[in-house]
């Protein structure tokens, strides 16, 4: 069953996706789905061969709104948003989130999702205000309290200026999601949440006021690790990222001003991303960061020096 064929199906309002491989947090984050107040939803469970005793965990459920399947063999190890794009063609809902298995919902969050698809109906994408916690459950960090109502110019600039980034906040129009082909495929699945929310908000995004979702940053995820592999794949994805966005925001609608704003937040963004990133090589690998940055295309002179001067100066500190 292909992506265009899945759009036929739709007998529920919501469905909860959780491509699924870890068990550590996964019955926190199960647990936080199904005390949802509102109720009319879905949960499908995708077990992508993990080695973990996840069959053990979700037999200790029964509830029909759970949905469990498994992978023959493992796919986000090697492709982590193929497997996201696989699993997403097993929603029947008409909104649709890409739950983890570390992370937890609010008790309210489908009720005020809800609340807001009410107000805003012809919009694509909800976004719920987050809060990152660390492996223990200690709240690190709170979102802003952005606009109800965001345009995709406001969206851009807005998350360009650091929004907590995460995918399972966000709520898609089930149909429009798919209809786009799902999910924009990068190495290690780097940036691929900020590219494809950014493409589901032509018609702009409303965000909660409230604080409605924790994201986990743990180090057992893939935005956490630090394997030298990783953070070679992440600085590839962010070089693909930067041109997709370079060219969307050139091939967009918006005024001329508008692109020259966007266009310089963006990269100021991506410098800063790019960084830390960088960092994490390691002083034996600083021969392949500076290669990287020697052929690198899309920085500017004064912003590779300037990377490749704050990297020797981390390392030998």
């Amino acid at each position: 069953m292909g992506l265009i064929d899945n759009l036929k199906k739709n007998d529920m309002k919501f469905s909860f996706v959780m491509p699924s491989y870890k068990v550590r947090y996964m019955k926190l984050a199960i647990d936080s789905i199904l005390r949802q107040s509102y109720e009319d939803f879905e949960l499908v469970i995708i077990n992508d061969a993990s080695p973990e005793d996840m069959d053990g965990l979700v037999d200790l459920y029964h509830d029909s709104r759970i949905v469990y399947l498994k992978n023959e063999k493992n796919i986000g190890g090697f492709d982590l948003v193929k497997n996201w794009n696989r699993c997403i063609q097993y929603a029947k809902g008409d909104y649709l989130i890409l739950a983890s298995d570390d992370d937890i919902y609010g008790g309210d969050f489908l009720l005020e999702i809800n609340n807001l698809i009410n107000q805003y109906g012809s919009v694509d994408l909800f976004r719920a205000r987050v809060e990152r916690i660390d492996s223990d459950g200690f709240v690190t960090d709170k979102d802003f309290i952005y606009p109800r109502y965001m345009s995709q110019v406001d969206f851009i600039r807005f998350w360009s200026k650091g929004f907590i980034n995460c995918i399972s906040n966000y709520v898609f129009r089930r149909e429009v999601l798919i209809g786009k082909g799902g999910f924009i495929d990068f190495p290690f699945a780097w940036f691929s949440d900020d590219a494809s929310v950014i493409r589901l908000s032509e018609k702009g995004v409303v965000s909660s006021d409230d604080i409605l979702f924790q994201f986990r940053t743990s180090g057992i995820n893939i935005s956490s690790r630090k394997d030298v592999h990783v953070l070679k794949g992440k600085m590839k994805a962010t070089e693909m990222f930067y041109h997709w966005i370079s060219n969307y925001i050139m091939e967009s609608g918006f005024e001329k001003r508008e692109k020259e704003i966007l266009s310089f937040r963006v990269r100021k963004y991506i410098v800063g991303i790019l960084m830390p990133t960088m960092s994490g090589l390691g002083l034996s690998h600083i021969w392949y960061a500076f290669c990287y940055l020697r052929h690198n295309n899309y920085l500017y002179k004064k912003e590779k020096l300037y990377i490749m001067l704050t990297l020797i100066i981390n390392l030998r500190h």
